[in-house]
Formats: C-alpha cells, structure tokens, sequence
C-alpha cells in the first residue's frame, strides 16, 4: 500500500458481535478495538442487537442495517459495492450466511471495486433445517468467494489444512496467514489455586447453533467422575434439554446451570474452578477462546483433540487432550488434573505463560495491520 495514508479505514463485517457472547464476536470485538488504537478508523457491520450492552466499551463504529432476510445467524444485509470501495480494506468475517454469497457476487453486479479479506473461522458440518440449506447455498459460492480474496487468515494453519478450504491451501498457501486469537491477562488475570475443590467447568452458549460444544459428552464423562461437581456457565434454549440429560443420568445433584453470567462473574468461575473443560465434538470448533480466557486465570483445560484446538496448548503442560466423542478419555484426562494438585497447579502456571507470550491481541492486531497495508499476503 505504497503511498497510502498510515491510518487506514477498515470494516469488519461479522454475523453477530457484543454484547452478543460468543467466540466469533468477541475475536471480531478485540480485533477492532486494537486496531483502533493502533489509530485506523475501523466499522463494525454486523446485524441488529438482540441485547443490551454489558460493559463493552467501544471504540469504533457499529453499523447494524436492517436486514432483508435473516435466520439465526443467517442475514443478508444490504451493502452496496459502493460504499464497502470507500474502506482501504474489507474483512469478512466467514461463516456469515447470505451477506458472504453476496460479497461474492457483488463485482459482477457493480463497477466499484473493494479490497476483499476473509478471516475464515470455522466449517459448518451438521447444520440442519434452513441453516443446511443456506450452508449448501454457501459452498456453491464459496469458489467464487475465496478466489476474489486478496488475502485469507485464520487462528490456526493446522485447521485450514484439514477444513473445507483445504485443497484451496495446498494449492495456494501463499493465501493464507495464521493470526492467533488473544486473551487480555488483566481481566483474566492469574489467580494461585488452593487445595482441591473438586470442581470442573464448561463454559459455552446452551443454544442449537453451539450443539457442537459437546456438553452431553461431558455430561456423560461425569458419570465416571464419582464426587466430582460440573458447573455449566452459558444459557440458550437447549438447556432445558441439558438439565434433563443431567438428571437421566443421574448427576443432576452434582451440575449447577449458571444461565449467562457477567464477565466479572465469568473470571471468578474460572478461578474457582480446579480444571476448564471443552468437549467439542467437531470442526465447528476450530479454536476456543475459552481455553485462552481459562488459561491466563491459570486454570488447567482439557480439550478435544480436533485440528485447530490441539494447537492452542501443549497436551501434557497446559493440559491435556481427549478423544472427541469418548466420555471414558475425556473422564480419564480430567481426572488426571483432578487427582494430582502438583500437576494442576503446574499446568496452570505453564497456561499462564504461554498466553503471556504468544496469545496477545495487540500483536494479532499489528499482523492484520500489515496484511490490510501490503494489499495482499
């Protein structure tokens, strides 16, 4: 970007974001707020807000359009080329149902021209119903789409090469970067753990769109955990199928449902908790945020061991991996921490120092800043 001013006009347009909780906002949330303080002028596009805020602070532009059709997460906006050509550079934030499709078709329709990026987060395998229909709207697209991209980047290589783009990646790495999530330490800050409470945590939303987080594994994983206590932090309209999976199973004296809890409530759950739990069972999950949140407070985690997760830690220092989909792993790698408080609280020491020294928004955020400012990767 020879030439060009240093501060840049940027748009990130993501499907959902705060005070919305979950993973993908939230990324989107810390990516925009440390590249505005790196000075550039960024906007938000994303869909209307269903909550109200719970102390985010912004400090870049939100523009919530009315969508002209929408479902879940599913919503097409409606973006002229026009305006999106004013930014110096355009990060789609992929999967988002609809507004993607038309970002890909959107140059044959209009003489504007914008600098395209996606930041790919996820595969969407199991989508059932509508959300099925639009994912197979989706891939027919997704040539199209992925090909008018100056540049791709996501959390982690490792889940590119085994994702839906990974034939994509071997014939043009040259396309893709890898930018970690980040994790802020003061407000997950680290916390020595006392003696053993016995207590492990799943933290995640309790809605359809989040199935693949698992928590029946877990549920079932607590079976063969005899004294062990399960506090689930997260709410949605499955939980009411939760609870009574809890109570099939005959734990349901030993799981306490929070709902959704503030983030001040959130570091303390982290705290208190002798071990982070997340069970996810496919690639919907590609990375987890919570294990970077759980780790800075040094909380050990366990982990599935599915591509993009396993690399977000190191199996037998911060924690360990499980088999997904096998309550009897999962139950035996939980129990390892549980059972062993010298082993907790190194692994919780070791989580800490390593999301102090490679998961740090500001870094993540100067990364895209040289991506958006080199015109392509």
């Amino acid at each position: 970007m020879d030439g060009w001013n240093t501060i840049m006009k940027i748009a990130q347009i993501v499907c959902t974001y705060p005070p919305a909780r979950n993973g993908l906002g939230l990324s989107v949330f810390h990516f925009s707020d440390h590249l505005a303080r790196l000075g550039h002028e960024v906007t938000v596009i994303t869909t209307p807000a269903k909550n109200r805020p719970d102390n985010f602070v912004f400090n870049h532009k939100i523009f919530r359009p009315r969508p002209l059709l929408r479902f879940g997460h599913a919503a097409l906006l409606p973006l002229s080329a026009a305006r999106l050509a004013a930014f110096d550079a355009v990060h789609l934030h992929y999967p988002f149902f609809g507004t993607a499709e038309w970002l890909a078709w959107a140059p044959v329709f209009s003489r504007a021209r914008f600098r395209l990026f996606i930041h790919y987060h996820m595969d969407t395998p199991g989508l059932q119903g509508l959300a099925a229909w639009a994912g197979a709207a989706a891939k027919f697209c997704q040539k199209k789409l992925f090909s008018s991209a100056q540049g791709i980047t996501c959390a982690s290589l490792d889940y590119i090469a085994h994702s839906r783009l990974a034939d994509l990646y071997r014939v043009r790495p040259e396309l893709f970067r890898e930018v970690p999530f980040g994790v802020d330490g003061q407000q997950f800050f680290f916390q020595a753990k006392g003696a053993s409470t016995g207590e492990i945590l799943f933290v995640g939303a309790l809605d359809q769109a989040h199935y693949f987080k698992g928590l029946p594994v877990l549920l079932s994983a607590l079976v063969r955990l005899p004294g062990v206590r399960l506090t689930a932090a997260g709410d949605g309209e499955c939980r009411s199928d939760y609870e009574k999976t809890a109570a099939r199973l005959g734990v349901s004296d030993r799981v306490r449902f929070t709902g959704a809890v503030s983030a001040q409530r959130l570091v303390s759950l982290y705290q208190g908790a002798d071990v982070l739990v997340l069970p996810s069972i496919n690639r919907h999950e590609a990375f987890g945020l919570v294990l970077l949140e759980a780790m800075s407070t040094g909380t050990p985690v366990v982990a599935t061991d599915l591509p993009g997760v396993r690399r977000v830690f190191h199996s037998g220092r911060e924690g360990f991996l499980a088999r997904p989909n096998d309550p009897n792993d999962l139950a035996e790698k939980i129990g390892l921490i549980l059972n062993d408080p010298a082993l907790r609280d190194a692994c919780g020491r070791r989580a800490r120092a390593l999301t102090e020294s490679k998961y740090d928004w500001e870094i993540s955020a100067r990364r895209l800043e040289k991506i958006y400012q080199n015109g392509q990767i």
